[in-house]
């Protein structure tokens, strides 16, 4: 059971790091900035290719959330059934 707490606790890492590396290519291409206007296609398109990681990486996160809250929840139900039998 605690090998598997370990790989919980790494795929939250790796979620949590490819989601700074997204925030700072969004940042470091002007999203969210004060004028927000685009001033290039091959920036548009670039904008748009960063925004569908962006959104893919936050699914990729929550999906990833709640199966270690599932494993969680089973690693606790396993330990009382030990504790009890």
């Amino acid at each position: 059971m605690e090998a598997i707490r370990k790989q919980a606790t790494r795929l939250r890492e790796q979620v949590a790091k490819q989601q700074q590396a997204v925030l700072k290519q969004f940042g470091a291409s002007g999203y969210g900035g004060s004028d927000g206007v685009v001033t290039d296609e091959a920036e548009f398109h670039q904008h748009q290719r960063l925004e569908k990681l962006y959104i893919s990486t936050r699914a990729a996160k929550h999906f990833q959330r709640d199966v270690v809250r599932g494993v969680e929840g089973y690693i606790v139900t396993g330990s009382k059934q030990v504790e009890i039998g």
